[in-house]
């Protein structure tokens, strides 16, 4: 049994269907057939399959979301069975997926090139990969969206959008040694707001124009231009305190990892998700001992953190930052047990020696990301679940959305939320 897992996301508009059925002329006709692919490229995809069956994944969100997707998708598959697979991508995030998981499963996974399928006449994407020192993904698609905005209904020639972007925020300027001097830069930023569902592409390159995706290409109330230039000092676009974002059909944005990762970043709330829990884990390794006090408790945790990861050439971190956000979890939630109950981080519990944890801490402190992104009007739902388990733990496995379940039913159970069919709110006594 063998499995051809084709994403097509990344594919040129217009183009997908050649890329498809170019692919299907390779593989054998018993091979099952599953499709990754945008909500807009699902409907254009009809007629390839008129003939033959496919299981089709629509998926949007950024780079790291669709890569964590398709691995769920195809450890599924191996666990299920014992198919080959073969992944057809444009994206080197997935690429390196598929060339991971043939390593753990050899023989069993295959990286297909998407290049070799395209027209002849489309160049490549340059395969770039988002720089989240330069801004957040959401930044740069909110930064886009206001300067479509400004254009109307009928968009934008592409080669004008970066003067546009630049006269919005500064940082869109070529820079040496930057994301902005790359090629395919401004196609990245329109890749990003497409898979978001958020603008389209008319006609073909060099002719391109991008508008924004409504009915008839009209601007959108909620994503109007922000005014002038700012600097980026000032409060980003998507800070916590701004209004839902709202997708082309007027409502909101779906919740996507990304949405919920760039909303927490923007307001500099975490979440830190490939480290926290080493800190939390570091945490309960002090507390044990008995002999460092609450207010110095977080910096001694992250820095011995800190130091382990810098002796295994882990990757870079904000390490300030990290311990700015913890701390500032602790303000918000009595978990640490000190002088015999549990405090708060203040001037008045800082000098008690840390004793331990009360029961769930962990998932206490995580239930107060939960609570932000409630608060900054995201509309969370059960069938979001596995976006709020990629947000918090970076992944999607079941252990990790049972950690949601389990946050929820915790603030559920303390009177903190309520249940509002398959939504959850917050209490009106906690409001």
């Amino acid at each position: 049994m063998s499995i051809a897992l084709i994403d097509l996301t990344r594919a040129w508009p217009n183009t997908e269907q050649y890329v498809l059925s170019k692919v299907l002329e390779r593989e054998p006709a018993d091979a099952s057939l599953e499709i990754v692919v945008t909500p807009e490229q699902a409907a254009a995809l009809d007629a390839v399959f008129a003939s033959r069956q496919a299981l089709i994944h629509e998926v949007l969100g950024s780079e790291l979301d669709l890569a964590r997707r398709i691995t769920e998708i195809v450890t599924e598959r191996l666990n299920t069975s014992d198919a080959v697979v073969r992944v057809y991508t444009f994206w080197p995030a997935v690429r390196g997926m598929a060339l991971y998981q043939d390593s753990l499963h050899p023989g069993r996974v295959h990286y297909m090139a998407l290049a070799p399928y395209a027209p002849p006449n489309v160049v490549t994407k340059p395969n770039l990969v988002w720089d989240n020192s330069l801004m957040t993904e959401g930044e740069a698609v909110q930064a886009l969206v206001t300067v479509l905005s400004s254009a109307g209904a009928s968009g934008l020639a592409k080669t004008s959008v970066r003067p546009q972007l630049e006269r919005l925020d500064a940082r869109f300027a070529k820079r040496a040694d930057s994301i902005t001097s790359k090629n395919g830069f401004i196609s990245l930023v329109v890749d990003m707001a497409r898979r978001r569902g958020l603008v389209e592409e008319i006609g073909t390159e060099p002719a391109l124009i991008v508008r924004l995706a409504s009915a008839g290409g009209g601007s959108h109330p909620a994503l109007a231009p922000a005014g002038p230039a700012t600097a980026p000092s000032s409060a980003p676009p998507l800070a916590a305190d701004a209004p839902t974002t709202l997708a082309p059909s007027g409502r909101p944005e779906p919740v996507t990892s990304s949405l919920l990762v760039d909303r927490l970043r923007a307001a500099q709330f975490g979440p830190f998700m490939d480290i926290r829990w080493t800190v939390y884990e570091e945490m309960d390794r002090l507390a044990a001992a008995g002999n460092t006090p609450l207010w110095r408790f977080v910096k001694e945790a992250v820095g011995n953190v800190r130091r382990a990861s810098e002796e295994s050439n882990g990757k870079p971190m904000p390490w300030s930052r990290v311990v700015l956000f913890i701390e500032d979890l602790l303000t918000k939630r009595a978990v640490a047990i000190a002088g015999g109950e549990p405090q708060l981080l203040s001037w008045t519990a800082g000098s008690l020696l840390v004793e331990g944890f009360i029961n769930n801490w962990r998932l206490w402190l995580d239930a107060e990301i939960i609570l932000f992104l409630i608060d900054a009007d995201i509309d969370l739902t059960l069938h979001d679940c596995e976006h709020i388990a990629g947000t918090l733990y970076a992944s999607r496995a079941p252990a990790a959305e049972q950690r949601v379940f389990d946050i929820v039913g915790l603030l559920k159970g303390g009177g903190e939320i309520e249940y509002e069919g398959v939504a959850i709110r917050r209490s009106a006594a906690a409001a």
